[in-house]
């Protein structure tokens, strides 16, 4: 069985490459962004997309060109991949699995990618019209490499190698030793090989606590203060917070001498008495 997987490794560039990369992902930013917007146009007016011969047709033209002339000083490979991957983006589109294609950024969507012309040798990697570059080989290689992809996260660019390799149907380690489970109430897991596991039973541990703090709990409920208040006698708190002390009725509430100060509103006057009250006295 073949499958790819990738090996990215941060690459050692100087100011010439990073000038090159910086070039190279410019260059494939601006074809994108240029080939989607005339798609777009041509959508919108009820004319066919571009395919990608067609799209490959007119950037060869563009590097004929006075005003698109530049595109000319990049590797036409790696223009012909970003054309691939907008062509691919619009094919799954159509499928209906990813959204349209949009516009890329500069410093989000920096990226190119060689199909072929590269060479590996140890720790450097050759990349046409930009040479040797070191990277960091932190692992080994394994497998054929069938593309190469630059990349720049950050202020760091990197390097990133897709290989095909060969490799073994995966294989059960212990094939015909396959365990099934069964869940139930009176047994919680019974597997196949004959292996029980008893319930928890959280709830049984606790039941007979839970019933002595309902008991306690509705004990502390029932008593009430003179003033009719509940009370905690446990804890000489209120059911609101508030501390209540067992004093006799006709304890004062307010020091000696001192009138307290409520309004008849307050008092629980009658409307008639209030405006009454309210009235100064004649002599």
């Amino acid at each position: 069985m073949q499958i790819r997987k990738g090996y990215k490794y941060r690459l050692k560039t100087n100011r010439g490459a990073t000038a090159q990369f910086v070039r190279f992902a410019g260059a494939c930013r601006f074809v994108w962004n240029k080939i989607l917007s005339i798609n777009e146009h041509r959508y919108f007016s009820g004319v066919p997309r571009l395919s990608y011969a067609q799209a490959c047709e007119l950037v060869a033209w563009w590097k004929q060109s006075e005003d698109y002339g530049w595109l000319s000083h990049v590797h036409s490979q790696v223009l012909q991949q970003c054309l691939k991957d907008l062509d691919r983006a619009y094919a799954h589109c159509f499928a209906g699995r990813t959204a349209p294609p949009q516009y890329r950024k500069k410093f989000l969507s920096d990226s190119f990618r060689y199909p072929q012309g590269f060479k590996i040798d140890g720790r450097r990697v050759y990349l046409p019209m930009v040479g040797w570059c070191e990277f960091w080989h932190s692992r080994d290689i394994d497998g054929t490499v069938k593309n190469v992809t630059i990349s720049r996260h950050g202020k760091h660019w990197f390097v990133a190698f897709q290989v095909e390799m060969e490799v073994g149907a995966p294989v059960h380690p212990a094939p015909g030793a396959d365990v099934g489970i069964d869940l139930g109430i009176a047994t919680f897991a019974a597997f196949s090989d004959g292996t029980l596991h008893p319930p928890l039973n959280a709830y049984r541990r606790v039941e007979a606590k839970r019933s002595r703090m309902q008991r306690r709990l509705a004990g502390i409920v029932g008593q009430r203060s003179p003033l009719g208040v509940p009370v905690d006698t446990t804890r000489g708190l209120t059911t609101t917070g508030v501390v209540m002390l067992d004093l006799p009725a006709d304890f004062p509430t307010h020091a000696p001498g001192v009138v307290p100060n409520r309004s008849p509103a307050r008092a629980g006057l009658p409307a008639a008495a209030r405006a009454t009250a309210s009235v100064p006295a004649v002599s």
